[in-house]
């Protein structure tokens, strides 16, 4: 019986061989620049690439103050050392923390993500209409075909309080409202907010309302897709939306 050695080797890519294919599916000739492979590719570069995926660790250790990284990144250590040892290999903390103040990356801004108390699976299920999503473009649809379908469901909850939401970002500044005919809320969010946060608490704003008023039954209109999809889905590891979850539920056992 033949007995066989066999070895398995991982080759590491270096950026000239990445830079080579590139070349080569591309038809480029060898004296092209690496900046214009990667624009005719749509690539980013792999410095790029680190970057995100640098800055995406760092958000998502920020929103777990428990994780034993958290201080190693956001409190580093021995400072002065590296300070003076110019040549040794730093820390991530030290090596994100120029990539987070470009972002304007403040970790205080991080809502933290944790485990609810009441399990997910016990959570009321939100009624989410999804009726106005449509293929049809804005642009390219007669705005009464819309009106028609917003007044199609306000007809079919007639007994429903209605309260709209908003959330809106011009350059960096980012706020959002909700709206009744008895009340208005504003709230001023961070400048590196994004849309989907902006919308997830204009929705919140609706639902403190609610805890404060006496009526039994709301409709609460938002135009955000994504935000509804999520607390349809339940998207639990999204802070904003969880906390949505739970206050949806708490509304619902009460009333």
């Amino acid at each position: 019986m033949r007995y066989f050695k066999i070895v398995l080797v991982l080759l590491a890519m270096s950026i000239t061989n990445a830079n080579a294919e590139l070349r080569i599916a591309l038809g480029a000739f060898r004296t092209s620049p690496v900046e214009s492979l990667y624009v005719e590719a749509n690539e980013p570069s792999l410095y790029t690439r680190r970057e995100k995926l640098s800055l995406q660790y760092a958000l998502k250790v920020a929103a777990n103050t428990s994780n034993p990284a958290h201080k190693i990144i956001f409190k580093p250590k021995y400072v002065r050392s590296y300070d003076k040892h110019s040549k040794q290999i730093k820390p991530f903390g030290f090596r994100i923390k120029t990539s987070m103040n470009e972002a304007n990356f403040d970790s205080d801004n991080v809502k933290e993500n944790s485990v609810p108390d009441t399990p997910p699976w016990t959570l009321t299920s939100p009624t989410v209409l999804l009726d106005l999503k449509t293929s049809l473009k804005k642009s390219e649809t007669n705005p009464e075909i819309f009106k028609s379908k917003y007044n199609e469901i306000k007809s079919i909850y007639t007994d429903y309080f209605p309260i709209y939401t908003d959330g809106s970002k011009d350059d960096s500044k980012v706020g959002c409202a909700a709206i009744s005919r008895l009340h208005s809320s504003k709230l001023r969010l961070p400048n590196n907010a994004t849309i989907f946060s902006a919308e997830a608490k204009a929705i919140d704003l609706a639902l403190k309302f609610i805890s404060e008023y006496s009526a039994d039954k709301y409709i609460v209109f938002s135009d955000s897709l994504s935000v509804l999809q999520s607390i349809k889905n339940r998207r639990m590891e999204n802070p904003l939306i969880q906390n949505i979850l739970l206050k949806l539920h708490t509304l619902s056992v009460e009333k």
